[in-house]
């Protein structure tokens, strides 16, 4: 039985427990003390003598209260530390200067099909395929990296390698002290108050030279860099946007979520294909694995190889000694965006083909064939097939991306979403300037509802945030837009026109109105649009621009 008693923090009250305890013919097996507090285990303790053994416990000058405990604080502590390492999703080795294992947790255990109890004792060099090195430079006191790409039951970690720090304890009498008492034997010989006397430099001469072995596989790093990189995206409730075709357009996606089959998403620039992808994956199945995305528009072919497939050791000049994992293995059981996907190179196309066809991959120059399960979303704002035709994307690995197809309206095409996404963005803009949320009057609501936006809603976003910027005014007027760069010219005209010569009359007008701005002379205007000088004269004339 294990018993705590509280009471005052005197010297020599430990001495008198443990020799009541023995008066009563019982022997401690242990023995924590506290500020206040004595925690001692009595294996000879029963329910039977423990009203006796109290009552002479009571006696003893400073002793208040004894009550019943399951476990003493140490082992209350190891028994939650032990729950944790097993629990850890990690594997975790930890071994001693010879490379043999001391510990295991099961997540180690896991991949060899083996027991935690039974990897005890075993040889880690035995165990780990690759690590070898990098275990025998840290046992030996030689420098090394702290991080090495290793194999546990032919599935691939990165072994992170730490050393065991000794934890010490200094015995003292002070108000805040802390003292655990291991105890056999006669309490008078053994006498807590002798080892209490041990000092820290006693307990910390020597080195340790076990050391702690944690293996990070590439799905959990890359959960981990997800996590980072979607933030507060709330599946498609974060995609504002209440007209009938973004109202259809999420509905596809929201049947499309659970689907896992590659997706294509098409759309011009700024129409939000990105934060469709997310929310695809938010809503799927699988949204608790990784997602992570990759434009093909921003980086050259070779790097975009590496950064999808990853590389071997040594695979070129410049790459790290132990190869590194690719975007398909840090997204195992997520999800890989990969946006502007018709700037691929078609060599790169070609090893997508084989990984999207049986999600088999090698690194760059490694001779391992990798297989993982990652579902695949593109996104372009070009013509697919007329790239096709044109002999710049492979038609085989464009049916196997277009299983599933969004494709998402302009901005220009919903004009009703369009003051919804302006609040939404001015409120935005205002809380990252850190000013009061302007409102829109009429005149500007109606600039933005005519306005053409070729950017989209990004430039929608861009454009209210410069405007906020620089007019921090409690109401956004038609003057504040027009200042940033919206005019009237620029309003999209939904009529029809009657004929031919009346469309081609409006849109000569409109170039001109626009450029005329920039070029304020028939001749600079003449010489920019490459016509003569009486052509634009004519024109500036009969269209009544100054």
């Amino acid at each position: 039985m294990k018993i705590e008693l509280i009471g005052e923090n005197r010297l020599g009250i430990t001495q008198e427990v443990l020799t009541v305890i023995t008066e009563q013919k019982l022997e401690a097996a242990s023995m924590e003390a506290i500020t206040e507090h004595i925690y001692i285990d009595v294996p000879g303790l029963t329910e039977h003598n423990l009203p006796h053994v109290s009552s002479a416990l009571m006696k003893i000058r400073g002793i208040h209260r004894i009550s019943v405990i399951d476990l003493l604080p140490n082992e209350r502590r190891r028994f939650h530390l032990d729950t944790l390492l097993s629990n850890f999703p990690d594997p975790v080795f930890t071994i001693d200067a010879k490379g043999t294992i001391l510990s295991a947790n099961t997540a180690a255990a896991t991949p060899l099909g083996l027991s935690a109890a039974l990897l005890e004792g075993k040889s880690i060099n035995t165990i780990l395929e690759g690590g070898c090195t990098l275990i025998e430079k840290s046992l030996a006191g030689q420098p090394h990296k702290q991080s090495q790409e290793v194999t546990l039951g032919g599935q691939p970690y990165l072994l992170e390698l730490q050393s065991m720090q000794p934890i010490t304890a200094e015995y003292s009498h002070d108000s805040q002290s802390k003292q655990h008492i291991p105890f056999t034997g006669n309490p008078v010989t053994n006498s807590p108050l002798k080892d209490s006397m041990l000092t820290e430099s006693t307990l910390t001469e020597g080195s340790i030279k076990d050391r702690m072995l944690i293996l990070h596989t590439p799905s959990r790093l890359g959960h981990h860099i997800s996590k980072v990189q979607m933030g507060n995206v709330k599946g498609f409730n974060a995609i504002a946007g209440k007209s009938a075709a973004m109202v259809q357009i999420k509905n596809r996606a929201q049947q499309f979520a659970s689907v896992h089959a590659p997706l294509l998403i098409q759309g011009e620039t700024g129409t939000g294909k990105e934060l469709f992808a997310r929310a695809l994956h938010q809503t799927s199945p699988w949204s608790a694995a990784a997602f992570l995305a990759l434009n093909c528009a921003a980086l050259p072919e070779n790097l975009i190889e590496s950064e999808l497939f990853g590389y071997a050791a040594g695979a070129f000049s410049g790459a790290t000694r132990d190869g590194k994992p690719g975007l398909l293995e840090l997204a195992d059981g997520g999800t890989v965006f990969l946006d502007e996907i018709g700037e691929m190179s078609t060599y790169v196309q070609a090893k997508l083909l084989r990984f999207v066809q049986d999600g088999t991959f090698l690194r760059v120059g490694g001779k391992k064939e990798r297989k993982i399960n990652v579902r695949i979303i593109c996104a372009t704002h070009r013509n697919i097939e007329q790239l096709v035709q044109e002999r710049q994307f492979r038609e085989d690995l464009m049916y196997r991306l277009n299983v599933l197809n969004l494709t998402l309206p302009p901005l220009r095409e919903r004009p009703d979403d369009i003051i919804d996404l302006a609040e939404v963005f001015i409120a935005r803009a205002a809380n990252q300037i850190g000013c009061a949320t302007p409102s829109i009057n009429s005149d500007a609501k109606k600039l933005l509802m005519g306005y053409s936006w070729p950017g989209n809603v990004r430039q929608l976003e861009n454009l209210l945030f410069r405007t906020i910027a620089l007019h921090q005014h409690k109401t956004i007027s038609a003057d504040d837009l027009t200042s940033i760069g919206i005019t009237h010219n620029a309003l999209v005209d939904n009529t029809e026109p009657h004929n031919w010569k009346t469309a081609q009359a409006a849109f000569e007008k409109d170039l001109l109105t626009q450029l005329y701005q920039h070029y304020p002379s028939t001749r600079k205007l003449a010489k920019r649009l490459e016509v003569s000088h009486t052509t634009i004269a004519d024109k500036l004339r009969v269209y009544g621009i100054k």
